[in-house]
């Protein structure tokens, strides 16, 4: 039998690109749904070398036309998507920095859309 499980599947990846958004969490103002079923799994792989998300230049709101890069401040009015996608980019680094120092200064690469 050749079947792998998800956990399995993440425990063996080397490299995890998530592009899920955010949901709206039950007990909290929200939950990424990869790192909801897979952090533990994550911060515990052996295999893990990169882990990238996927997320949205939303983040930053409206500069009203200013130039804005990785250093400028987030805009996105609370509770909106790309808020909502903020929270998900800093659970993500917060993950990845949490591992064990071998692998704590890989990071997590966010790209934005």
């Amino acid at each position: 039998n050749n079947h792998v499980t998800s956990a399995e599947a993440v425990e063996q990846a080397s490299f995890i690109l998530s592009s899920v958004p955010p949901n709206k969490g039950h007990t909290s103002e929200y939950t990424d749904p990869v790192l909801e079923a897979f952090s533990s799994t994550i911060q515990k792989s052996s295999a893990l070398r990169w882990a990238g998300y996927l997320s949205t230049t939303g983040v930053y709101g409206d500069h009203g036309g200013d130039w804005v890069d990785e250093g400028a401040d987030t805009l996105a009015p609370v509770g909106s998507k790309p808020y909502l996608r903020k929270l998900a980019e800093d659970e993500w680094i917060s993950v990845i920095r949490s591992r064990s120092k071998a692998y704590a200064d890989e990071g997590v690469m966010v790209v934005d859309d």
